[in-house]
Formats: C-alpha cells, sequence, structure tokens
C-alpha cells in the first residue's frame, strides 16, 4: 500500500512540473518544425552532391537549390530564410542588426529563441559548423578547386575560416 502511494504521490509530482513548463506557442511550434524539415532537406542534399560530385559540385547545387528549398519550407504563413555569422550569399542571407543581435546569443544550451524584431515576430534556430565535411567549403584550409568556385558563385564570400562546432548562422522564420 505505501508502494502505491509513493508512486502515486511521483506520478503527481511528474505532473505538476511538467504543467509549469511554458507552453509553447503555434507559431513557435510550426517554426520550429519547418526549420528541422529545412535543415535535414538541404544536409541531405549537400551530402548527396560531395558523394556525386565533391565539394565544387555542392556549391553549384547550393547555389541553385538552397532557395528552392528555402521557399518550399516557406508555407503555412511562415517565411523562412537562412542567415549568417558571416556571409556567403549578400542577396538572401544577410541578417538584420536586430537578427545578428539575436543570432549572437544563441548558444548549445539555449539554440532556439522567439524575439520581436524590428517589430514582427521571429523564430531563431542556431546553425552550427556540426560536420567535417562544411570545412570543405567553410574551414581554414580549403581547396583551391573549392575556392575558385566559391570565388565565381559568391564573390563577395565571407563564410569561412570556421572551424567544427562554430555558430555558422541560423534559420530565422517569421510568420507572413
Amino acid at each position: 500500500m505505501r508502494l502505491t502511494g509513493l508512486l502515486l504521490c511521483l506520478c503527481l509530482v511528474a505532473c505538476e512540473e511538467k504543467a509549469a513548463e511554458p507552453s509553447r506557442s503555434d507559431f513557435e511550434q510550426r517554426a520550429d518544425a519547418a526549420t528541422k524539415r529545412f535543415g535535414r532537406e538541404l544536409q541531405a542534399a549537400l551530402e548527396g552532391a560531395i558523394a556525386e560530385g565533391g565539394p565544387e559540385h555542392a556549391i553549384g547545387l547550393c547555389n541553385h537549390m538552397a532557395p528552392q528549398i528555402t521557399s518550399s519550407h516557406s508555407v503555412d504563413g511562415l517565411r523562412l530564410r537562412r542567415v549568417g555569422v558571416r556571409v556567403r550569399n549578400h542577396e538572401t542571407n544577410v541578417p538584420t542588426d536586430a537578427e545578428r543581435a539575436a543570432m549572437m546569443k544563441l548558444t548549445r544550451e539555449a539554440p532556439t529563441t522567439v524575439a520581436t524584431l524590428n517589430g514582427k515576430r521571429k523564430f531563431l534556430r542556431a546553425i552550427y559548423v556540426g560536420s567535417p565535411l562544411c570545412l570543405n567549403c567553410h574551414g581554414t584550409n580549403i581547396k583551391p578547386k573549392v575556392k575558385e568556385k566559391l570565388d565565381e558563385l559568391y564573390p563577395e564570400d565571407e563564410a569561412t575560416g570556421f572551424f567544427l562546432g562554430d555558430l555558422r548562422g541560423a534559420f530565422v522564420v517569421e510568420e507572413m
């Protein structure tokens, strides 16, 4: 009987703790799911392109497909983009000052945030250099052919010099 009472008390405490957690808004849940789907799809596409034709091939794919993949995840009243700590594509990936400030506060322990920036509610998810493959195009020791392709497609490229684990940028989601 005491064991049953103890188990009941533990269940009640667990339920109370669960209820005390702040609930995530519908916007935050949808934005979180969208950034996870987008990240997985883009990573799979890049890994496939690297396997198919090396990093130079992946750069070309990223240049053409990343905007299309981004658009395909900008649905259900959400607009998704990527921004960089150091920017590769200056047409689409430059953060606003407010986005940059919010992005720089993201950590491994708190990789997401919801904030009102420039009058719009936005969700940000950190993007880290998570694989040695990323260093082929974003690292410190970039091969000449890769550098040549980066210079061709991104003449204002600043997105190199990263190390494994560095904050590379963030996914930004806003309500449309």
